[in-house]
């Protein structure tokens, strides 16, 4: 797989050895694929330790853990996922995928689970705000909202 510039730097370490680590994770109830670089990692996985403090939360670290792969990037910024995290987050490797990038990692999500989240979050969102459903954006409409008017108009 191919990054552009931008998931790339995500993935940068300060050695530029390019060392990546993908692991799963669970983000909202749906299983991805995380890719961090390998520093990132260690902090995530030191941060994890000090913060598991129950039996569930050591449980879900060493799941985290065991499910680790180290691969590369290259200067190209290809990247070989390995095929046993693929399996399991499913894609299976000729289907499109969803980068998403944020915090340090990118996320590799299954096409329809990736949508499935867009909405469940859109949905959360439109609950939380002033927006009708059907005013002419939110989920009907793909418009934007209306804009402000000028002090000057009435």
């Amino acid at each position: 797989m191919s990054l552009n510039a931008s998931l790339r730097r995500l993935l940068q370490d300060e050695d530029g050895r390019g060392e990546v680590v993908a692991s799963l994770e669970a983000v909202d109830g749906f299983l991805v694929m995380a890719l961090r670089s390998r520093s990132r990692w260690e902090a995530a996985q030191a941060k994890a330790r000090e913060e598991a403090a129950n039996r569930s939360d050591r449980a879900d670290r060493n799941l985290r853990l065991y499910s680790s792969e180290c691969t590369l990037c290259d200067k190209q910024g290809r990247v070989r996922l390995p095929r046993v995290l693929l399996v399991k987050v499913p894609v299976d490797g000729q289907e499109p995928v969803v980068l998403a990038g944020s915090e340090g990692k990118v996320h590799v999500w299954n096409q329809e689970a990736f949508a499935a989240f867009e909405r469940r979050g859109i949905d959360r969102m439109l609950a939380d705000s002033d927006c009708e459903p059907g005013d002419g954006y939110g989920r009907r409409g793909t418009s934007m909202p209306p804009r402000a008017k000028s002090r000057g108009s009435r």
